[in-house]
C-alpha cells in the first residue's frame, strides 16, 4: 500500500509541478475526490493525505470529500450531491482518484465464482475480500483462495465481470466529468491514474489498465 501511495503522490506531484505558479497562490480553493488514497489509508496520527500535504504546501484552502472504499458510483453521487455543489463551483483545483475499488470488486466477485465453482460453496465477493483480508471466519482461509487464484488470476482481464466494471467505470467517469464542467469551467482537474502491480504480468492485465486510462481520456474529450 505504500508503494502505492507513493506512486500515486509522485504522479500528483509531477502534474502539478507542471501547472503555473500563479495556480498556488493564496487563498485558492482545492477539492479533493476519489478513494482512499485520497481520504488517506490508515495512517497514523502524525501522517497526512497528499491532499493535506498539498493544500499547505502551496496555501490551499482544502475541502476533502474522499471516502475509503468509494467506486465510480460513489463518487458521482457526491458529484451530483447539491451540498457539494458549492464547493465544486468556487474549486481553483480538483483532483481524482478513482476507479480502483470498481476494479477491486471484480476482481472479488470474479474470484469468488472461481471457488465457488471448484469447491460447490456459496461464496460472496465481500467473503473474498474480508478472507484477503484477514477478516474471514475458518470455513474459508487466505491460502485457500490463493491457490484458486493462481489457476485463475490470468483469466481476469478478460472476463464479463472485469469488462462490465470498466464499462460502469467509463460511463460513470464521464458523467462525472461533465457534472463538474457543468458546475465549474475553469478549474484545473487532476486524475491520478491507477497503480498497475501487475504491469509486467500478463498482456491482459496490461490492456486492462489502458481501458481504464482510456476511459478517462474519453471522459475530457466528451
Amino acid at each position: 500500500m505504500k508503494r502505492r501511495f507513493l506512486s500515486v503522490l509522485l504522479s500528483l506531484c509531477l502534474v502539478l509541478g507542471l501547472l503555473p505558479t500563479a495556480a498556488f497562490a493564496q487563498g485558492k480553493r482545492y477539492v479533493a475526490l476519489g478513494d482512499s488514497i485520497t481520504a488517506g489509508y490508515r495512517l497514523a496520527d502524525d501522517e497526512k493525505a497528499f491532499p493535506e500535504i498539498i493544500a499547505e504546501d502551496n496555501g490551499y484552502v482544502l475541502t476533502n470529500l474522499a471516502n475509503s472504499g468509494d467506486t465510480s458510483s460513489d463518487l458521482l453521487e457526491v458529484v451530483q450531491d447539491p451540498a457539494n455543489a458549492g464547493d465544486l463551483a468556487s474549486a481553483d483545483l480538483i483532483t481524482i482518484t478513482i476507479g480502483g475499488n470498481d476494479l477491486m470488486g471484480a476482481l472479488y466477485e470474479y474470484l469468488a465464482d472461481a471457488y465457488n465453482t471448484e469447491n460447490q460453496a456459496a461464496l460472496t465477493g465481500d467473503d473474498v475480500r474480508n478472507a484477503l483480508t484477514g477478516e474471514a471466519d475458518a470455513s474459508i482461509t487466505m491460502l485457500q483462495l490463493l491457490l484458486v487464484a493462481m489457476n485463475v488470476i490470468g483469466d481476469f482481464p478478460n472476463s464479463q465481470v472485469a469488462q462490465e466494471a470498466i464499462e460502469g467505470l467509463t460511463e460513470n467517469f464521464s458523467i462525472i466529468i461533465s457534472t463538474i464542467k457543468s458546475l465549474n469551467q475553469n478549474a484545473a482537474i487532476i486524475v491520478a491514474n491507477q497503480y498497475n502491480p501487475y504491469k509486467y504480468a500478463a498482456k491482459e492485465a496490461v490492456d486492462l489498465f489502458a481501458a481504464y486510462a482510456q476511459s478517462i481520456a474519453d471522459a475530457f474529450d466528451a
